[in-house]
């Protein structure tokens, strides 16, 4: 190789590594006078004087020593003349290539190159004993052999001289020199390339020995241990270049190697390490804490920038596939994949314009040319080819290495191989996706796995994870599960990534089962504009919703705003979402299951983009700036779900499958505490004030309560997963809670199947929730499985959002009380009355205050009726009214008297009384009558109401009172009967009664004898249960005159029963 080769070549590539450039005119003369001294070097060794007694042969007896003839003048003149010929154009040629080489460097050197210089100089001022005393040696050795001043006997005696130290060629005298020049090109060239960036200013560095700790530092000592290594031992590690590893093996301690390892990253503030919570938290606030947070915004750069240019690369893929038939497809793939096909047409553009997207995406995908293929298209293979397991030695390189790139599979040359799917969109789609996301993010991506390499063991473990799951790698547990799916017969059908696979397709049916047309959901999320008040406050809050209502026509007809063109409407918390250049049935129907929790965020999101956007323009920031900053409010107050915003915890397919939707509830938790955390108090108080305004407004249309506002993890069955496990329960489980058997329906159609099966279908959430409804409101209500009332139901809300969300249910659920047997009948009465449900509902619930007094009242019992012990819950004490006291401890009334007790315990005014019993068929008169009439004899009960009614007649008022009494059937012998056991009248009082009512009965024309009061007969009030507990009033039965024929019967009709108010 020439100098000048060398020169060049170290000049291309050697010169690539320096780091640093300045002090260019220095590092030049440095070089010259290098260069200077090198020549001056030369001149010395050739102007040496020879020894006297110079014998290169080893030591000889005096006798033997050869006699040593100086060479002559001439001599040496020959020898300097033929050397000067040898070396004079291979320095003119290292003069030359150094120049050149400089001229090369002058743009990229930098000031690390001083060191550079100086070691050359070093180098140089030893050229006499590193150089040129040797060529003295060997100079003195040629002159003597070639027979300078020599006899032919000495020449003769040394003529294995020649053998020995054989006379150095012309090529390996230049190499000699370039071996010692100021590049050493050739020997040393490269390995000064390859070191110079780190050794470059090593000598400054131990000059200085106030900067050793820093490049200790920079080493990864950590402060803690450079104070036990000291100087003089840092000396030797700077310039060897040493490892904190390095220097313990050095020492001989390779055991400890590792302990030395751990000891070191343990000194770092344990404060800075990652620990548990932090997988629950952002991952962008993680790697801020690290000291990878300037990585942490490249990577939010690059991963807006492949959303934004994702969605425009499928659309024009989507374009492509609407310009051609298509049967097209397979024709335009087979021309791209280089067959023998005919294009006519559209057909032929559409394939030359995807040719050259594809040679456009292989320039930047950087592939080598050699490695293209010139009509490129991607091969989607079939499952024999899928079933091509990962290469096991290529796993254990990459297991405990941060990816630096993404994975493409679709950029590596795939000639001779068979299966694959003819689908051009379905190829150009796969091909885009990973390409867009490899261009965006591999150079980021490279940064940080630099990055990593410095990083404490706990710290490289999340950013390794963290990476891990942007590039889609499969978590262990992930992998774990693989296997075993791929081991099972079910192989290979959903590809190498079963797990994968099932878990993505089952979240996206649950996305659709409980978010789709769920209008409760996307009101819901309108409660978070809480957070936008309680970061931008009321002025910039209203501006914001300002911008969202002067959007709102285009919101609503699905046209593009400026929140899509800079993104802030991606990575909203419906995940999985399915983006294909030709839409899918399902895609479509996407669009108009999800069109209302859209319209949720666009009013979010804009709302804080807008807000926090002119906030920081009235701060004095640029555009770009403003945006920057609006962009970052809305992730923080509406948060992000996106591969690199969700919690490390929820990242793998498992998890995201156990925890849908609880991403939601870690963001929420931790924009509070960050609050908390941070003292903005202020923050605080407008966030309270703003929900409890979202809780008392928009929150009563579902029955939002204020412990809805505060985070709570989900506790449970998954939502993916109700469904198998209800059927596992079918299976598995023959008994109820209770011990008791279920039938073959109950075990199939158990509650985690039924609302399972629900969470999987389209919409299937807000479907229940209507149609449970619409049957509610046509009952008037909800009611328990024996036909009790819970609550009632009524009105549009009920079947929009579902029955269980209306007053009566939440108060229902905080009671946990549903109305008697008795009471839901009375309930269905007032409903057939004409009664609203909810009308009926607090009649019944008024009814209730009237709660009985356990322990007797204090007086005389003349029956002795509630001698039952207080504590008997079945019993109630008497309420002072006769007649309701007797009906409440009868206890087999007919269904009339049970609804004409239930209409009178409501405690309602005489006319809505009236009213309601009119609508069932009943008059009040006929009312009073059964009510009377459902009264025992036996037990005194209608004995003491009839003396309660006639207590304080006149005789003759008292005769015709207990005629109508008696000619209604109420006042029977039995009950005489039974006041005279009692002892309450004579058998001659009895006597004339009977009479009585044997004429009411036609039996007798006449009644004999003076009816006069009984003296023994105590009569009680006739009171009522009043809607006041302690508001009793009497009530008085009117009847009506006489007619002049003292014993003609009353008619029923005439009696008239007036209830005070």
């Amino acid at each position: 190789m020439s100098i000048s080769t060398a020169l060049e070549k170290f000049g291309s590539e050697a010169v690539k590594k320096i780091i640093s450039a300045s002090n260019f005119n220095t590092v030049a003369q440095k070089a010259s006078q290098g260069l200077e001294n090198l020549e001056t070097g030369f001149q010395n060794f050739l102007q040496t004087p020879r020894p006297q007694n110079f014998n290169p042969l080893p030591p000889q007896p005096p006798s033997q020593l050869p006699r040593f003839t100086p060479p002559t003048e001439v001599a040496q003149d020959r020898f300097i003349n033929e050397l000067k010929k040898i070396a004079q154009p291979q320095m003119n040629e290292l003069n030359q290539g150094f120049q050149n080489f400089l001229g090369q460097a002058h743009t990229v050197l930098k000031p690390t190159i001083d060191t550079l210089a100086n070691n050359l100089q070093k180098r140089l001022q030893n050229v006499n004993t590193r150089y040129i005393q040797p060529a003295v040696n060997y100079g003195k050795d040629v002159a003597s052999f070639a027979g300078f001043g020599e006899t032919p006997e000495g020449l003769r005696r040394r003529s294995n001289f020649a053998q020995k130290n054989p006379l150095p060629t012309q090529e390996q005298i230049a190499e000699q020199a370039l071996s010692f020049s100021p590049m050493g090109v050739t020997q040393v060239g490269a390995k000064v390339g390859a070191k110079i960036a780190t050794a470059a200013t090593k000598e400054a560095r131990l000059s200085n020995l106030l900067n050793y700790g820093n490049d200790l530092i920079a080493r990864g000592f950590k402060k803690a241990q450079i104070d036990k290594i000291g100087y003089k031992e840092s000396q030797k590690i700077i310039e060897n270049n040493m490892t904190p590893l390095d220097w313990i093996k050095s020492q001989g301690n390779y055991d400890s190697a590792s302990a030395f390892e751990n000891s070191l990253k343990s000194s770092i503030d344990v404060k800075s390490k990652v620990n548990i919570l932090d997988y629950f938290r952002t991952p962008e606030y993680v790697l801020n804490k690290i000291g990878l947070g300037k990585q942490a915004e490249q990577l939010r750069t690059a991963f807006d920038s492949y959303q934004t240019e994702l969605p425009q690369e499928i659309q024009r893929i989507t374009d492509w596939s609407k310009r051609v038939l298509p049967e097209s497809n397979q024709k335009i793939f087979q021309w791209l994949d280089g067959k023998n096909t005919i294009l006519q047409g559209e057909e032929l553009k559409v394939a030359e314009e995807i040719k050259g997207y594809l040679s456009n995406w292989a320039e930047r995908l950087g592939l080598p040319k050699e490695k293209r293929i010139t009509n490129y298209i991607t091969h989607i293979f079939d499952q024999d080819l899928i079933k091509k397991e990962f290469d096991p030695d290529f796993a254990k390189l990459i297991r405990d290495k941060v990816a630096g790139s993404v994975y493409d599979p679709f950029v590596e040359q795939r000639l001779g191989k068979q299966g694959y799917i003819e689908d051009v969109w379905r190829s150009l789609d796969a091909y885009t996706k990973r390409a867009v996301r490899k261009v965006n993010l591999d150079p980021v991506l490279k940064k940080i796995s630099d990055a990593a390499e410095g990083l404490e063991d706990s710290q490289f473990r999340y950013v390794k994870s963290r990476i891990d799951r942007i590039n889609m790698r499969p978590s262990d547990i992930d992998n774990l599960i693989d296997n075993a799916i791929k081991s099972s017969p079910f192989g290979y059908r959903m590809g190498a990534r079963p797990l994968t696979v099932i878990t993505q397709k089952a979240r996206q049916m649950v996305y659709r089962g409980l978010l789709g047309l769920n209008v409760k959901t996307a009101l819901l999320n309108l409660t978070q504009g809480a957070n936008t008040y309680a970061k931008l406050g009321e002025k910039y809050t209203l501006i914001g919703y300002t911008k969202v209502l002067q959007n709102m026509p285009k919101f609503l007809a699905g046209k593009d705003t400026e929140l899509h063109d800079v993104g802030v409407l991606a990575n909203n918390i419906i995940e999985d979402r399915t983006l294909s250049a030709t839409k899918q049935t399902m895609q479509k129907i996407d669009e108009g299951l999800f069109y209302l929790f859209n319209l949720a965020e666009k009013i979010n999101r804009g709302a804080a983009f807008w807000g926090a956007k002119a906030k920081a323009i009235s701060q004095g920031m640029s555009e770009a700036e403003a945006v920057k900053y609006a962009k970052q409010l809305v992730r923080e107050t509406q948060f992000t779900f996106g591969s690199i915003d969700t919690p490390q915890i929820l990242s793998s397919d498992l998890a995201k499958t156990l925890g849908q939707f609880q991403s939601y509830t870690l963001k929420q938790g931790e924009f509070l505490g960050g609050m908390i955390k941070n003292k903005d108090f202020a923050g605080l108080v407008r966030w309270t004030g703003a929900s409890l305004f979202m809780v008392s407004t928009l929150g009563r249309l579902w029955g939002m309560k204020v412990e809805d506002l505060i985070p709570t993890i989900r506790i449970g069955v998954p939502p993916t997963l109700q469904l198998p496990y209800g059927a596992t329960q079918a299976v598995t489980q023959d008994q109820d809670a209770y011990g008791n058997p279920l039938s073959l329906q109950d075990r199939i159609l158990n509650k985690n199947v039924v609302k399972g099966a629900i969470n999987y279908l389209p919409a299937g959430a807000q479907i229940k929730k209507t149609f449970e409804g619409t049957k509610a409101i046509g009952e008037g209500g909800s009611y328990t499985e024996t036909g009790r009332l819970r609550y009632p139901v009524q009105g549009p809300q009920a079947a929009i959002f579902g029955p269980t969300t209306t007053s009566g249910a939440q108060q229902y659920y905080d009671d946990g009380r549903p109305l008697s047997e008795a009471e839901t009948a009375t309930y269905k009465l007032l409903l057939n009355s004409g009664y609203k449900p909810t009308e009926a509902h607090n009649m019944i619930i008024r009814s209730r205050e009237v709660k009985p007094d356990l322990q007797p009242k204090s007086g005389f019992d003349l029956f002795g009726l509630f001698k039952q012990k207080a504590t008997e819950p079945t019993k109630q004490n008497p309420t002072g009214d006769p007649l309701l006291d007797a009906l409440m401890n009868e206890r087999e009334m007919s269904q009339n008297e049970k609804t004409i007790k239930d209409v009178f315990d409501l405690g309602l005014p005489r006319a809505q009384t009236e009213e309601i019993l009119q609508k069932q068929g009943l008059s009040w008169e006929t009312a009073s009558v059964i009510m009377m009439k459902g009264l025992s004899v036996e037990n005194g009960s209608r004995g003491k109401f009839i003396k309660g009614t006639l207590k304080g007649l006149a005789n003759e008022e008292f005769k015709k009172t207990a005629l109508y009494l008696a000619e209604v059937e109420v006042l029977s012998t039995g009950v005489t009967a039974k006041w005279l056991d009692d002892g309450d009248i004579s058998k001659e009082q009895k006597k004339m009664l009977d009479q009585l009512i044997a004429y009411s009965k036609g039996t007798l024309d006449t009644p004999t004898g003076n009816y006069t009061r009984p003296k023994k007969l105590k009569f009680l009030p006739i009171r009522k249960i009043s809607p006041s507990i302690n508001k009793i009033t009497p009530a008085k039965i009117m009847v009506p005159k006489l007619p002049k024929r003292l014993f003609t019967p009353l008619s029923t009709k005439k009696l008239m029963l007036r209830q005070s108010l």
